[in-house]
């Protein structure tokens, strides 16, 4: 057992330090030409996604761009944002936002990726094109809580990292928290 735990953790760390020195490489992800003139329609995109979050605050993680609400804050120098009002918090908030990536392990699907995040498969909701890559919506009930998520699927040479973010709340308080958590989802973008 801590043979197969060493094993996953090195692995782990080798694709976390593979990830940094590519995120430190200065080169960019995105194809479209910086002098390239946004169309009508994603001018107009834009306007209605600015009009929609009114209030809500724009974020910038990594390689993403998204908004959240207003009174949210970001929960120390975690990856994860709540409700100003569940921090600090000594682990995950029980209304929050976590952003990370699910590393490759050898031999393993994508469900049994999925599954060793969430401890249960989620159910994929619907597939979409984002950030240029095959991505999906997931939704899971784990330990007491239910989780909508984005998974952002990125091929590295033949591994696949499943990058995700993931809001989550008590299963009590998800149906208050489901259109704000939909708002944030449909509002990433890479950068």
């Amino acid at each position: 057992m801590c043979k197969i735990k060493l094993s996953v953790n090195f692995i782990f760390l080798v694709v976390l330090a593979a990830m940094s020195v590519s995120a430190c490489s200065g080169e960019s992800r995105d194809d479209t030409s910086s002098n390239t003139q946004p169309t009508k329609a994603q001018t107009t995109k834009q306007q209605a996604s600015a009009t929609a979050l009114s209030g809500w605050q724009k974020i910038s993680h990594e390689n993403y761009t998204f908004f959240i609400p207003g009174d949210w804050k970001a929960d120390g120098d975690t990856d994860m944002w709540a409700p100003q009002d569940q921090l600090p918090s000594a682990g995950r908030p029980n209304t929050s936002l976590h952003i990370g990536a699910i590393p490759p392990l050898p031999g393993k699907s994508q469900d049994e990726l999925l599954e060793f995040y969430y401890g249960t498969v989620p159910a994929i909701t619907h597939k979409i094109q984002k950030c240029g890559t095959n991505s999906f919506f997931v939704e899971a009930n784990s330990r007491g809580d239910k989780h909508l998520g984005l998974i952002l699927v990125e091929k590295a040479g033949p591994m696949t990292i499943l990058n995700f973010l993931d809001c989550q709340a008590a299963e009590s308080k998800f149906s208050e928290n489901q259109a704000t958590f939909q708002k944030i989802l449909e509002s990433v973008e890479c950068r």
